[in-house]
């Protein structure tokens, strides 16, 4: 794992740390990075600076599809091998797929948690978002 540390622009006492454990195995490094990169974003709109980084020096946009279609696992994997992405590209929209995951789930979680929604309606969500993540129905 590896861990991005921002300072405070205005009070150097308070500081952050920008860090992610959940990886895939393919293009953990980059996925790590992806995370970190997002995190600090959102940081320095706090008022962190990031200090002593790569992450400034990378391009981690993230290329659009093929065909118009929406990213997902598959689709990424399939690109990698043939060679229309790089590893790197892979990994960010793993970790970019990844993100946009957890974001669904615990949204879902906190709403079914509250009883805004059923745990039907929960177990619903996280299954569309997995499929959408992996771009296969999941059982």
């Amino acid at each position: 794992m590896k861990a991005e540390k921002l300072v405070h622009a205005e009070d150097p006492s308070l500081t952050k740390v920008c860090r992610n454990a959940f990886i895939d195995w393919r293009s953990a490094s980059h996925m790590v990075d992806y995370y970190n990169y997002k995190c600090a974003q959102r940081a320095i709109k706090q008022g962190y600076l990031l200090k002593d980084s790569n992450l400034t020096s990378k391009d981690f946009s993230i290329p659009e599809a093929p065909s118009g279609a929406n990213w997902n696992e598959v689709l990424a994997l399939e690109e990698l091998s043939a060679g229309r992405i790089t590893k790197e590209k892979y990994g960010y929209i793993l970790g970019l797929l990844e993100m946009e995951y957890r974001a669904k789930v615990s949204k879902a979680k906190s709403e079914f948690e509250s009883g805004k929604i059923t745990k039907k309606k929960f177990d619903n969500i996280k299954k569309e978002a997995a499929e959408v993540f992996y771009g296969v129905p999941t059982t």
